[in-house]
């Protein structure tokens, strides 16, 4: 009686131990699951994971916002429907670049739920695991800094008018003395081309006699300038 009591007690001890250790273990798994997913949503664009079959099967809520579909629609999600025309075949070119590479990148405007584009800024990266062939990235909104530069290109433009109408000849050159602009009409009155002076020292069109005097001039304006 006494053995059976011991047997059932070492039983009974082994069974509560195996218990503890599968509770600890399923608890640190879902504290990885919580840590996992608080990092898929921390990313700063939406995360994808297609298989090989070109279906979704990962992603974080960014994507739901941004697109407007939502977690029921985005499986049926095929790299065909985000986008369409040329835009598709960018985006395809790329995808076969991650897929023989294991990595690419693109910028290509994505087809949201209304109908609306997306400008994004996307890569790919390919994942091998247990011998399946998977391809994921994240997008990033470039919405903003398509209006920026839409902005600044129009700025340029409106600059390089004005500049064209002066009468002098208009020269800007970075600090280390490299011609980046010269107006029209340097051609005019020097016989220069625009492009024979840009990605050129200024110094190189400057008459040998004036040249120390202008170099002098110049660095003391840098220096005045840091």
């Amino acid at each position: 009686e006494s053995f059976d009591k011991e047997v059932l007690a070492n039983l009974y001890t082994r069974q509560l131990g195996m218990l503890i250790a599968r509770k600890r273990a399923e608890d640190m798994l879902h504290q990885e699951r919580i840590f996992i997913e608080a990092l898929l949503e921390s990313v700063p664009g939406f995360l994808y994971v297609y298989d090989e079959f070109d279906k979704l099967i990962r992603w974080n809520k960014k994507l739901e916002e941004m697109t407007g579909y939502t977690a029921e629609e985005l499986p049926y999600m095929t790299i065909d429907r985000w986008f369409g025309g040329e835009d598709f075949t960018r985006a395809t070119a790329a995808i076969k670049e991650v897929l023989e590479t294991g990595y690419g990148k693109v910028e290509v405007p994505l087809r949201m739920k209304d109908g609306k584009k997306l400008p994004i800024s996307v890569n790919g990266v390919r994942l091998l695991l247990g011998g399946k062939v998977y391809f994921t990235g994240i997008g990033l909104d470039i919405t903003q800094r398509k209006l920026d530069e839409e902005e600044l290109r129009k700025i340029q433009t409106k600059q390089t008018a004005m500049l064209s109408n002066i009468s002098d000849v208009i020269t800007i050159v970075d600090k280390t003395g490299v011609t980046q602009y010269k107006s029209p009409n340097s051609e005019r009155i020097f016989g220069w081309k625009q492009e024979e002076l840009i990605g050129r020292s200024y110094l190189e069109t400057i008459h040998p006699e004036d040249g120390k005097r202008l170099k002098k001039e110049f660095e003391e304006l840098i220096k005045k300038g840091n």
